[in-house]
């Protein structure tokens, strides 16, 4: 537990920029809500945790998904309401489809998640609010009012992480780019002097691989030269992993003297690496 709590609690750039602008959207959503007497304050804290991404195209991409999937389901919840307005049993088991089918997108692709999350999401709130409201003209205002929150959350989210120390994933992609070709050569540099070094879990692997990926897809939606040489910046995003991914294979081995080949060929790696950081 305590090696699991050191490694999701350790520093990485752009975390405090991300609770920052997390923080300030919570922080500006609440006093406005609560002076408008705009209802379903919770809703607007929830569409805000998961409209925020990892950067600014990720989170437009993620908030117009979110927005599509409040309307489909808006318009769902409408056309049951006639239905399930007076069978509560009916309306269980028409929450249960719904919550089912969202969460079954949610978990087969990134991207159609955000829209299996909000019909998920909308069809509990929704079909838990008739119980609480006698007439279905009250209903039809709070689902109506629902659409209204959630559409200012989202546009109030993008709006925030677009203007607040933006994460532009061109820029995340060139520091990672620095950041695991100098940690690579420095890895590598301690191995040659024979000393030890922190090794780098697969868990940490997996995540800077899933970083450098993200950061190349969504630098293509937002700009058209990186669209256009998305090839090339892939090829060199290989490059950069596999150099990383040897480094850290190699920082998993005790210290031992080394023969004059080997270490030959791991200076040879190390000033690879150099180059590397350099010419980003």
């Amino acid at each position: 537990l305590g090696l699991f709590l050191r490694a999701e609690l350790a520093p990485f750039p752009g975390r405090m920029d991300a609770t920052l602008r997390m923080t300030l959207c919570i922080a500006l959503a609440m006093p406005v809500f609560m002076a408008l007497n705009v209802p379903f304050l919770m809703l607007s804290v929830i569409m805000i945790f998961f409209t925020q991404q990892a950067n600014m195209a990720f989170t437009l991409v993620v908030g117009f998904l979110m927005a599509v999937g409040t309307i489909i389901t808006v318009t769902v919840d409408l056309l049951l309401l006639a239905y399930t307005f007076d069978y509560p049993a009916f309306r269980i088991v028409v929450t249960g489809v719904l919550v089912f089918s969202g969460m079954f997108f949610f978990r087969l692709n990134p991207f159609l998640g955000a829209l299996g999350y909000m019909v998920a999401l909308c069809a509990v709130l929704s079909q838990s609010v008739y119980a609480d409201l006698p007439y279905p003209e009250l209903v039809v205002r709070a689902t109506l009012w629902s659409v209204s929150v959630s559409f200012s959350s989202i546009a109030l989210t993008i709006a925030v992480n677009f203007l607040v120390r933006p994460a532009d994933p061109r820029k995340q992609l060139k520091e990672e780019l620095i950041r695991q070709a100098t940690v690579a050569a420095h890895l590598l540099e301690l191995h040659i002097e024979g000393k030890a070094a922190q090794p780098v879990s697969p868990q940490e692997l997996e995540r800077v691989v899933t970083v450098l990926q993200q950061s190349l897809s969504f630098s293509a939606i937002i700009d058209k030269r990186h669209r256009a040489q998305k090839a090339r910046l892939l090829l060199a995003v290989n490059n950069f992993t596999r150099l990383y991914m040897a480094a850290a294979n190699i920082s998993r081995l005790p210290p031992v003297r080394l023969p004059a080949p080997v270490l030959g060929l791991l200076r040879i790696l190390r000033n690879e690496g150099l180059e590397l950081a350099v010419s980003v």
